[in-house]
């Protein structure tokens, strides 16, 4: 789980134009060799609104945040 512009970062990169086959690939032989399901999501609307406390508290959200699936993967 990213914030929306970290996966445009990679989605829409000339040099990254490989990359989501090479993610899928790597996630179905973990999720098969763990017997895990593995989950990509970008958190939108989230630019700013978003905190975490170093405090070792647990993380939380904050704003208008919505969480969805990253398009093109698992």
């Amino acid at each position: 789980m990213a914030p929306q512009n970290y996966w445009d970062g990679y989605i829409n990169h000339p040099k990254t134009k490989n990359w989501i086959d090479a993610v899928k690939q790597l996630s179905e032989k973990i999720s098969s060799q763990l017997h895990i399901k593995i989950h990509f999501f970008s958190l939108e609307n989230c630019e700013h609104d978003y905190d975490i406390d170093l405090n070792r508290n647990r993380p939380f959200l904050t704003g208008n945040c919505k969480i969805v699936p990253v398009l093109g993967l698992p």
